[in-house]
């Protein structure tokens, strides 16, 4: 049995992000809490790791967000880069290079506020990329829906 250093709750959002952190789980003595809950829903949650011992909690800019509103202990925002957005975008549009170019639109939600310089990546890519703000689950879903739309 590992001694833990430390107890830290982590609220995983994507495929890539729970590779990582089962890598690092692995290699690190520290006592890890998973949950796969995100924005409001992962407030209880949050507050049940709070209750049982979590020291720390990592996750993603909204989740991290509602919880440093919501819990007492520290809440780390793991930040996006604009690589890793360069990628998933290069990864979506070689999916849509197949169809006419009026049809090959990506769309990206940002918590909070959309990141600059962005829309190049719309040029390099030969695609229609566009940004949203969202706030919470609602305006999330509203954005997504008004992105659908156009």
């Amino acid at each position: 049995m590992k001694n833990s250093l430390f107890n830290i709750g982590v609220f995983i959002s994507s495929v890539s992000l729970g590779n990582e952190i089962a890598r690092i789980t692995k290699e690190q003595q520290d006592n890890f809490t998973i949950s796969h809950k995100s924005m409001e829903d992962a407030i209880p949650v949050g507050k049940e790791m709070e209750r049982t011992g979590v020291e720390v909690i990592v996750s993603r800019r909204g989740t991290a967000n509602l919880l440093r509103e919501n819990l007492q202990i520290p809440v780390f925002s793991l930040p996006q880069s604009s690589l890793s957005v360069m990628t998933s975008a290069k990864l979506a549009a070689d999916g849509l290079m197949l169809l006419p170019r009026k049809k090959r639109k990506i769309f990206l939600p940002n918590f909070g506020a959309e990141v600059p310089g962005l829309e190049i990546v719309g040029e390099l890519l030969d695609i229609d990329f566009k940004q949203g703000a969202y706030y919470d689950s609602a305006s999330l879903e509203q954005i997504i829906y008004n992105a659908a739309q156009e």
